[in-house]
C-alpha cells in the first residue's frame, strides 16, 4: 500500500512539474530584452543571465540577451533590433548593459546636441531624421521642402509616445575596464538581493533643495517637503513612514547632511539645485563631485535629481553614474541637457503611480516626449518596484480615441478665443471602492501631425472635471473641450492624454483626440504680395485677380529686437478695396516709419463690408546695418561667477578672445573660431575655471583688429 501511494505521489509530482513548466514557458507573449557590451558579458555572463532569471520570473515574461560588439554595432542596428522584437515578440522594455552607443539630437534649433536614448523607446515613428548625415538627429526637418520647419521630436507630439521603456547600466567611464566590471558586478549583486528580499531599504525619503535659497524660507520650504511626501501614496507618515529633511543656513553644511542622509538605506532622495554633468552646485562655490559621493557612498534605493546635465553619461565621470555605482542605490534619474524651470517643486504623481506597483521604468510611459523628457535617463534597473502590485478598484473606459464634432469657421478669424463642440469619455467603476481619477500629462495639439511656423494661434484640447471620484457601480463622463486663441487653420487637430488613477489593476491610460475644422473662404483672390526696401522706408505691392465686397486693407507690421523677441502687430494704415471687380488690381503702401534698421513684418488685413475680415501670409524686410569689429565691456562687471561679453565682426574672419591673469597668464579661451559678420554674445563662467577673485583681461584678435578689456572677480 505505501508503494502505491508513494508512486502515487512521484506521478503526481511529475504532472506538476510538466504543468508548471508550461505555463511557465507561456506566461506572457511580452518579452524583455538585455543589450549587452560584449566587453562586460564575457566576464558578467553568470550574473547576467541571473539578472535575465529575475526578469523572467518578475514580469511573467521571455528575457532576451542579445551581446554586441560596441566597436562594430550602430545605434540604427540597435534600433532595428528593437522593433523586430517589438512587432514580433511584444517587447516591453530593455535595458543598455555596458558602452551601448546612443543617439544625439541637436541639429537646426542649437548647437549643442544632447544624447537620449528615447531611440530606443519610440519604435513606430518617423521623426529619427538625419539628412545631412552628420550622426546628429534633427530636432525639425523641412518635410515639404517649402521652407517650414516642423519639430518632430522636442514639442511632445501626439503622434510620438514610446511603446517600450529603457535604463541604463553604465559604469563611469574615467575608470579601468576592470574597475568598472566589478562596479557592475557589485550593481548586479546587490540587485539580486532587493529582488530576492534579503536587501531591504527603510521607508522613507530624502528632500534636499537649494534653488529657491535665499527666497523661500526653512518653514516655506519645509512644508513643500511635508506636501510632496503627504500626496505621494507612497509614504504616509502615520505609519511612521520617515521624511529627512536637508537644511542648514552653512551650505557647506547642508551639502553634507544631503551626502549623510543618502548614505542611509532610504527608499527615495529628491535633490533640487542646480548641476553639471559632473556635480552639484550648492551655491557660493560649495559642490558635490563624483569623488564625494564615492567618499560618502549613497545607498538610498531611488534617487531623483533635478539638476542640469547630471545624467550627460557620455562624459567620462558623469555623476549620476558615480551615485549609482559607489554604494547600495538601484536607480538614479538624470537629464542629459539644462532643464531648470522657474518655479517650486511640487508633488509628483510619479510617486503615487510606484505606490501602486508600476514599475521604475513604465513611468517613462506615462510622461510625453518634449525636451526634458527627451533627455531624462534612467540609469539602474527599470524592471524594479518599490512596491508589490495589488489587483483591485477595477475600472473601464468607454474609448480610447475621442473624435469631436466637425467644425466650420469662416477664413481669417483672428486675435480672439474660440471655444468649439466638444466631446466625452467614460469612465466606469467595477470594483467595490471609490477610484480617483486625475490628469497627469498631455501633448501639444498638432495640425495634420504639424506644429506650424510663423502664426500665433494656440490650439488646445482640454480635459474638464479632474481630478474627480467614481462610487463602485457608477459610470461617469468626462468632457473634452477645444478651443484656439488666435489664427484658425483648417485640418485635423490631433491631442493626446495620460489619465492616472489610484487603481492598481488600471493605474493610467491614454486618451487620443482630435477635431477637425473647415474653412470657408471669404471672396477674394490675393495673387501676390511682396515688399523691397528703400534706403529706409519699405515699399509694399500686392495684387487680387477678383473681388467681391471688398471694403480694404489694413496693413499691419511687426519689428523684431536685437535679442530676436517679436512686438506684437501694429496697425499703420489703410488702403481702400475696389468693392467688386472681375479684373486684377494692384495697390501699394509706403511705410517710412521706420526708425531702427533690423527685421520687419508685414501682412495685410482684407475686411469685406459686411465686416469679416482674413489675413494674408507674412513677409518679411531686413534692413541691414553694415557690422564694424567691436569688443563690449562685459556686463556685469564686477560679477560672480558669470558675466557676458558682447562683442561684432565687421566680415567672415578667425575670431579669439582669451581671459589673461593680472601676470599675462593665459587662463581661458572664450572663442577660437571663424565667425560671419554679426553680432555676438558669449558667457563667461569663473565658477568652471576655479578663479580666484582678482582682477582679469580679455583680449579679441580678429584680423587686423585688436582689443583688451579689464574684468573684475568677486567672490
Amino acid at each position: 500500500m505505501k508503494n502505491k501511494i508513494h508512486l502515487l505521489s512521484i506521478f503526481l509530482l511529475l504532472i506538476l512539474t510538466v504543468i508548471y513548466s508550461t505555463l511557465k514557458g507561456q506566461t506572457t507573449n511580452t518579452s524583455f530584452a538585455l543589450i549587452v557590451d560584449n566587453k562586460f558579458y564575457a566576464s558578467l555572463e553568470t550574473e547576467i543571465q541571473r539578472l535575465a532569471d529575475d526578469i523572467e520570473n518578475d514580469l511573467s515574461t521571455k528575457t532576451i540577451i542579445e551581446v554586441v560588439d560596441v566597436n562594430q554595432t550602430t545605434t540604427k542596428a540597435i534600433r532595428e533590433k528593437l522593433q523586430c522584437l517589438y512587432k514580433n515578440n511584444g517587447l516591453i522594455g530593455v535595458i543598455l548593459i555596458g558602452d551601448i552607443p546612443t543617439a544625439f539630437i541637436g541639429d537646426f534649433y542649437t548647437n549643442l546636441p544632447f544624447p537620449t536614448d528615447v531611440i530606443y523607446e519610440d519604435l513606430d515613428d518617423e521623426c529619427w531624421a538625419d539628412p545631412d548625415s552628420n550622426g546628429i538627429y534633427n530636432i525639425a526637418i523641412d518635410r515639404n521642402n517649402n521652407g517650414n520647419y516642423n519639430n518632430v521630436l522636442l514639442d511632445g507630439r501626439a503622434e510620438h509616445n514610446r511603446e517600450i521603456y529603457s535604463g541604463r547600466l553604465k559604469p563611469p567611464w574615467a575608470i579601468s575596464i576592470q574597475e568598472r566590471i566589478e562596479l557592475l558586478r557589485s550593481y548586479l549583486e546587490r540587485n539580486h538581493q532587493y529582488r530576492t528580499g534579503n536587501l531591504i531599504y527603510k521607508r522613507g525619503m530624502v528632500y534636499s533643495e537649494t534653488i529657491r535659497r535665499g527666497l523661500d524660507d526653512y518653514e516655506t520650504t519645509y512644508n513643500r517637503a511635508l506636501n510632496m511626501m503627504d500626496n505621494s501614496w507612497l509614504f504616509d507618515r502615520a505609519k511612521r513612514d520617515t521624511l529627512v529633511f536637508i537644511w542648514s543656513d552653512d551650505l557647506m553644511e547642508h551639502s553634507k547632511q544631503w551626502l549623510s542622509a543618502v548614505h542611509d538605506s532610504y527608499e527615495y532622495g529628491f535633490i533640487w539645485v542646480h548641476g553639471t554633468k559632473d556635480y552639484h552646485f550648492f551655491g557660493n562655490d560649495i559642490l558635490l563631485t563624483g569623488a564625494d559621493y564615492r567618499d560618502m557612498p549613497p545607498n538610498t534605493l531611488f534617487i531623483d535629481l533635478n539638476s542640469c546635465s547630471n545624467g550627460l553619461f557620455t562624459y567620462l565621470n558623469y555623476l549620476a553614474g558615480w551615485i549609482l555605482f559607489s554604494g547600495q542605490a538601484l536607480a538614479v534619474k538624470g537629464f542629459t541637457i539644462d532643464i531648470m524651470t522657474v518655479g517650486s517643486p511640487n508633488s509628483d504623481p510619479v510617486l503615487n503611480l510606484l505606490s501602486l506597483g508600476l514599475k521604475l521604468g513604465e513611468i517613462k510611459l506615462t510622461e510625453t516626449v518634449g525636451t526634458g523628457a527627451s533627455s531624462l535617463i534612467f540609469f539602474g534597473d527599470p524592471t524594479l518596484g518599490l512596491r508589490k502590485r495589488i489587483n483591485g478598484l477595477n475600472i473601464t473606459i468607454d474609448k480610447d480615441t475621442v473624435i469631436l464634432p466637425d467644425e466650420e469657421f469662416t477664413e481669417g478669424l483672428h486675435d480672439a478665443y474660440y471655444w468649439f463642440k466638444g466631446s466625452e469619455f467614460i469612465i466606469t467603476n467595477n470594483g467595490n471602492e471609490n477610484v480617483k481619477v486625475y490628469y497627469k500629462d498631455g501633448c501639444p495639439a498638432t495640425l495634420d501631425g504639424k506644429l506650424p511656423n510663423g502664426d500665433s494661434y494656440n490650439p488646445r484640447f482640454f480635459v474638464k472635471n479632474l481630478p474627480d471620484s467614481i462610487l463602485p457601480g457608477q459610470s461617469k463622463s468626462f468632457p473634452i473641450q477645444f478651443y484656439i486663441g488666435g489664427k484658425l487653420f483648417e485640418g485635423t487637430y490631433r491631442s493626446k492624454f495620460c489619465i492616472y488613477t489610484n487603481s492598481s489593476t488600471s493605474p493610467y491610460f491614454w486618451i487620443s483626440v482630435e477635431k477637425k475644422l473647415t474653412s470657408i473662404p471669404l471672396p477674394i483672390a490675393l495673387i501676390s504680395f511682396k515688399a523691397v526696401s528703400i534706403n529706409n522706408s519699405i515699399k509694399l505691392q500686392w495684387e487680387t485677380s477678383t473681388e467681391i465686397n471688398n471694403y480694404g486693407f489694413d496693413i499691419e507690421r511687426k519689428a523684431e529686437t536685437p535679442t530676436g523677441n517679436k512686438t506684437d502687430w501694429l496697425k499703420i494704415g489703410f488702403v481702400k478695396g475696389s468693392g467688386n471687380s472681375n479684373s486684377s488690381k494692384e495697390y501699394s503702401f509706403v511705410d517710412d516709419d521706420l526708425s531702427n534698421l533690423g527685421k520687419y513684418y508685414y501682412r495685410l488685413k482684407q475686411i469685406d463690408n459686411n465686416g469679416q475680415y482674413k489675413y494674408s501670409n507674412e513677409i518679411m524686410v531686413d534692413l541691414i546695418k553694415p557690422y564694424t569689429y567691436s569688443l563690449n565691456q562685459n556686463y556685469p562687471n564686477p560679477f560672480n561667477p558669470t558675466t557676458t561679453i558682447n562683442f561684432s565682426v565687421a566680415k567672415t574672419s578667425l575670431v579669439t578672445i582669451k581671459v589673461y591673469d593680472i601676470l599675462g597668464n593665459e587662463v581661458r579661451t572664450l572663442v577660437n573660431e571663424e565667425k560671419p559678420a554679426g553680432d555676438y554674445c558669449i558667457r563667461f563662467e569663473a565658477i568652471r575655471n576655479h578663479l580666484s577673485s582678482g582682477v582679469y583681461f580679455y583680449r579679441m584678435q580678429a584680423a587686423s583688429f585688436f582689443e583688451t578689456k579689464k574684468l573684475i572677480l568677486m567672490k
